[in-house]
């Protein structure tokens, strides 16, 4: 009987660890063109994958036509309200920071492949963001084990479109920690708790 629930509990332990050991990937495409846009954000694990689609066409502007008045919602904050949500903004801001450098950090940056397309009113100023965007390709280089930036500048009218995809992949069993350590800090929940009963 002890020899049965040794071999179960080792196989529960070794699918255990085949799951926390292998990479999560994700897959990030966004694409537009003129009024369409096309995103899409799919995880892949093991055999399972899922696609998360972000579409949108935006109907051209006509010249007669107005732009709808703003309605402005009022909202008022006593000076003591505000003097204590500062510091516990303040200190969320602070593990939350940390979790997210701990995420970058754990994760692996397989490809960047960006295309841009665009252009201002000014060609004065069209070419000097593109001599930014082309010191942002050396920056991706370092991020990436493969990246790609391709840079079209249209000096004759004012355009902008883009196409990309981003894989990047996560092992859990290396982001655990973070997660631990973000949930088990006392001052995040004190914070999160005086937010909640602030009014």
């Amino acid at each position: 009987m002890f020899s049965v629930l040794f071999y179960v509990l080792s196989f529960f332990v070794i699918i255990f660890l085949f799951f926390i050991i292998t990479p999560i990937t994700l897959v990030i495409n966004v694409r537009r063109k003129n009024q369409t846009i096309n995103n899409y954000i799919q995880i892949k694990f093991l055999f399972i994958s899922y696609k998360f689609k972000f579409n949108r066409i935006s109907p051209p502007k006509s010249k007669g036509e107005k732009k709808p008045t703003d309605t402005k919602i009022e909202t008022h904050y006593d000076q003591e309200d505000i003097k204590t949500l500062i510091p516990l903004v303040k200190n969320l801001l602070y593990p939350s920071g940390k979790l997210a450098k701990s995420l970058l950090k754990k994760t692996r940056i397989n490809n960047i492949s960006i295309d841009l397309e665009f252009g201002l009113k000014d060609p004065f100023l069209t070419g000097l963001l593109c001599g930014y965007l082309y010191s942002l390709a050396a920056i991706l280089k370092q991020l990436a084990q493969k990246s790609y930036l391709g840079i079209n500048p249209n000096f004759n009218s004012d355009v902008f479109g883009y196409k990309g995809i981003i894989i990047f992949q996560i092992q859990i069993y290396k982001i655990i920690p973070g997660f631990v350590s973000f949930f088990l800090n006392r001052d995040l929940w004190k914070s999160i708790w005086k937010i909640l009963m602030t009014r």
